[in-house]
């Protein structure tokens, strides 16, 4: 037996309305939820206010991020008592161009009172001793 392309298309047709019509049929045997009925309050303000704190608590302001004024301020003054904390840094050798610290960091020498110190800041000489920014 041969199907000609139209037949063959009707019945794609047919098969694929009866499967919907199947499918709306047990959609309207499912059983219904009926809506939450809220008594005391206004639902769309406590949403609302549900929303608003969960926008809050990941705000680019409160993440400690670079942002976040309090987090900032908390990593400055640890940085300040890690500085009180630290003992001075001591020149342990010089040679022609290089001097070397305690800590192992490296000064380029520039000139007999001038020096770059290992954060590419500049050193100055300031008596006997060196002051680096």
């Amino acid at each position: 037996m041969t199907w000609s392309r139209t037949a063959y298309i009707s019945i794609l047709a047919l098969a694929a309305a009866t499967a919907n019509a199947q499918t709306h049929r047990w959609r309207a045997l499912a059983p219904q939820t009926e809506p939450a009925i809220h008594l005391a309050g206004n639902s769309w303000q406590e949403a609302n206010e549900l929303r608003n704190a969960r926008v809050s608590a990941s705000s680019i302001t409160n993440n400690g991020g670079a942002w976040d004024e309090r987090a900032a301020a908390k990593r400055k003054e640890e940085a300040r008592l890690k500085a009180q904390q630290a003992p001075p840094t001591t020149f342990t050798h010089c040679d022609a161009g290089f001097c070397y610290d305690n800590k192992g960091g490296v000064y380029h020498r520039v000139g007999t009172d001038f020096m770059t110190g290992p954060n590419g800041r500049a050193c100055h000489r300031a008596g006997n001793m060196w002051n680096c920014n």
